[in-house]
């Protein structure tokens, strides 16, 4: 399985950072983890879910355990009252990006000090359906989906699930809570019965965005701009529950 990953350490070799135009980072996780946790279940039980681990090598976590140190991530249904808490994980995410050299993707300017952008990620909390991912009670990341795409990049064409904001706390960077989110996204989709998942990402630097989304399973289709912003769209086919069942008659 390394070798068909590319991977020449399949331990310390890492899958990179990756966020939308609107908004959104992740912390790193190694190639293999993507793929393996990719087959695992990601049970839907109403508005708050606990999602298996997955197995992840040296010292995060192992088959059947926690996600660190008996840890569980849990993903509730978020909302306004979480607002304060996705502006810090975004706030970290920049002085990360910043203090690595990185400030192509989302500048040097933390995310509350924008009135502009801090407004949008406001009305994104307030209008859209938001994801909590939570470790022993902590707000460790945040997914935000959409039923329509950005006016940035063209329509569907379908009715999709639109990834708007992924981002997560970097107190729980690689840990796999932005995969278990990606995960969460998945079922949420097939549950609703739409097939179409999207999600950009900042395309400049080295693509490193791309490839993360790549592992996860996300194919490239389609690149843009946001004025000098270069962008990269991707989607994943999940196939709805209903389209499920029927195959499996």
């Amino acid at each position: 399985m390394a070798q068909r990953l590319g991977m020449a350490d399949p331990v310390r070799d890492k899958a990179s950072l990756y966020g939308t135009a609107g908004a959104g980072v992740l912390g790193n996780e190694s190639p293999l983890s993507v793929s393996i946790r990719r087959f695992l279940p990601n049970p839907f039980r109403g508005h708050r879910s606990a999602v298996p681990p997955a197995p992840v090598l040296r010292g995060r976590r192992v088959a059947g355990e926690p996600l660190w140190r008996g840890e569980l991530v849990e993903i509730r249904r978020g909302g306004p009252a979480d607002l304060p808490a996705v502006m810090a994980m975004l706030d970290g995410a920049v002085a990360w990006l910043e203090a690595s050299g990185r400030t192509g993707q989302w500048g040097s300017r933390p995310w509350s000090a924008d009135p502009e952008r801090a407004g949008k990620i406001a009305d994104r909390v307030r209008d859209d359906t938001v994801w909590i991912a939570e470790v022993d009670g902590e707000p460790a990341g945040t997914l935000i989906h959409s039923p329509a795409a950005p006016d940035y990049v063209p329509p569907a064409g379908e009715p999709e699930l639109y990834v708007r904001l992924l981002v997560t706390s970097r107190a729980f960077t690689g840990r796999g809570v932005g995969g278990a989110l990606l995960d969460h996204a998945r079922a949420q989709a097939r549950a609703l019965g739409v097939e179409l998942v999207r999600v950009d990402c900042y395309a400049g630097g080295d693509g490193r965005l791309v490839r993360y989304y790549r592992r996860n399973g996300f194919t490239p289709v389609g690149t843009f701009e946001v004025g000098e912003w270069p962008g990269q769209l991707l989607s994943d086919r999940v196939g709805s529950t209903a389209t499920a069942a029927q195959a499996g008659r």
